[in-house]
């Protein structure tokens, strides 16, 4: 259902927030659905943009996840949140484990706090491909331990 909204930014968020409900109710395709809808109105909205993507993700459409987020890394690419979601992604759900772990590198660089990029890096880190080349990095990021 089509809501009046004023400003593209609200337009936004009616999206978000139908989409929002759909998934709490349980109907990801949906949500998917409206968030798609969403995009071919406002192609380079980043919540939209980010939204979809984690929509796609959830609905195993892996490709069209990691395409949505490599759009929105165009349009921010020093964004903490989408070169993590990228990373981890790219981490858990395909063979690409190295080129994941290099952008999550990248968003620990950027915001060395954040508790959900700490932990995309800790998953990165327990993969068993290449495991010795990211151990080496995080000897790098954190530190070599302790003796």
């Amino acid at each position: 259902a089509d809501l009046p909204a004023v400003t593209i930014d609200q337009r936004v968020q009616v999206r978000q927030a139908e989409a929002q409900l759909l998934r709490e109710s349980g109907d990801l395709p949906g949500a998917y659905a409206v968030l798609a809808h969403g995009l071919a109105e406002h192609p380079d909205a980043p919540d939209l943009i980010y939204d979809h993507a984690m929509a796609a993700e959830k609905l195993d459409k892996v490709y069209e996840a990691e395409k949505a987020l490599r759009r929105l890394l165009e349009l921010r690419p020093e964004d903490p949140t989408a070169l993590n979601a990228l990373g981890y992604t790219l981490v858990d759900r395909t063979k690409r484990i190295d080129e994941g772990f290099v952008l999550i590198q990248k968003a620990h660089g950027l915001a060395p706090s954040d508790p959900f990029i700490m932990d995309s890096l800790g998953s990165a880190l327990i993969k068993p491909a290449a495991i010795q080349t990211r151990a080496i990095s995080a000897e790098l990021t954190f530190g070599a331990p302790e003796p």
